[in-house]
């Protein structure tokens, strides 16, 4: 398997899921449509999909990724880590 990186989309168990975090031995996945539902899987476990990555931008040291609409942590437009992300 290639390597698998923060953003890009996978399936799991046949449902698209989006890479969050990737360690020595487990990726932490989220279906993007679902909610906060986290999980920690192996990545043989995974199958990538031919999707473009979810762009990311980094703040402080901490990647964050940005969505097409620019949700970014749920944070109010206000929010001055919000303001920093999106400009």
């Amino acid at each position: 398997m290639s390597t698998l990186q923060v953003g890009q989309y996978v399936t799991y168990k046949g449902v698209p899921q989006m890479v969050l975090a990737v360690d020595s031995h487990l990726v932490s996945i989220i279906n993007p449509l679902k909610g906060n539902v986290k999980l920690a899987v192996l990545p043989r476990n995974l199958v990538p999909m031919s999707l473009p990555l979810v762009p990311t931008k980094e703040l402080h040291g901490i990647k964050y990724l940005v969505t097409g609409k620019n949700c970014i942590m749920k944070w109010a437009k206000s929010d001055p880590h919000y303001k920093a992300l999106v400009a």
